[in-house]
């Protein structure tokens, strides 16, 4: 079987490979279908429904990002090449992604508020563990793992997909699932030319609190998502074609892809 593998994932085997893939539709699902209180099984209770609610999800996160990160290093070798940033300027490109980022929310949605100490310590952990867990599942195991056997493009769209799908939620409308798909987009694109797993976590951490650990008004929100869709197409479009994989990568695709 041809053995893509374009981006800096290897995989011990095709069937690890597998196992990979396998265990990070899985792991997602975990997350997503598990509804069941922690606290309650533990017999935790902290004296509000809210904290409890709290405590369940953030420990699930954590939960969920030991699982990622085991799987991970089990079906991987060389695993220091995923982890750490081979081309430094996908970092100075993240850092120019979170001040546009940044920027974009204050003109179109106005000056912040602070959330009270308890809800933002509560969103600084969740939002930890999320970045840990999303990266490694969707951009170390899924997306790796699909490079196994299609063309980095390829791999790039389905993994974004799955990704949209995982943020299923009542409340989301259509340009929020397009908003995750092009989120997915700029994310592999980081990591195939050279992000480490471990600048994307914090990345993706970075994001996620400067979103949900603040505030927002919500005025011109949708004005705002189609700003922040435009920003993240425009990121994978550079990113992708103006630089190269690095250069340990194996067997790169034909047709400069």
């Amino acid at each position: 079987m041809q053995q893509f593998n374009s981006t800096n994932v290897v995989f011990k085997s095709t069937r690890h490979a597998c196992v990979g893939l396998v265990c990070a539709i899985g792991i997602a699902l975990l997350y997503k279908l598990n509804n069941f209180s922690i606290s309650s099984l533990l017999n935790f209770d902290f004296g509000s429904q809210y904290l409890n609610y709290e405590f369940d999800r953030t420990l699930l996160r954590f939960l969920n990002s030991l699982l990622a990160v085991g799987v991970f290093f089990i079906v991987t070798r060389d695993s220091k090449r995923s982890l750490w940033s081979s081309n430094k300027q996908i970092l100075w490109i993240l850092v120019l992604y979170m001040l546009i980022f940044g920027m974009l929310k204050i003109v179109f949605l106005g000056v912040p508020e602070f959330l009270s100490t308890m809800d933002f310590m509560f969103e600084l952990y969740f939002n930890f563990f999320t970045g840990i867990s999303e990266e490694f599942i969707f951009r170390g195991l899924l997306f790796g793992g699909l490079c196994w056997f299609f063309s980095p493009l390829k791999s790039i769209f389905f993994s974004s997909a799955l990704f949209s799908l995982f943020h299923l939620r009542p409340s989301a409308n259509i340009s929020d699932y397009i908003f995750w798909f092009v989120a997915g987009l700029s994310l592999c694109a980081f990591f195939a030319r050279g992000g480490g797993l471990v600048i994307l976590c914090v990345f993706h951490f970075l994001w996620d609190q400067l979103h949900y650990g603040l505030r927002w008004p919500d005025a011109n929100g949708f004005s705002y998502i189609t700003a922040l869709i435009l920003l993240d197409v425009l990121f994978f479009l550079w990113v992708y074609y103006r630089y190269k994989p690095p250069s340990y990568c194996e067997n790169h695709l034909r047709q400069g892809l």
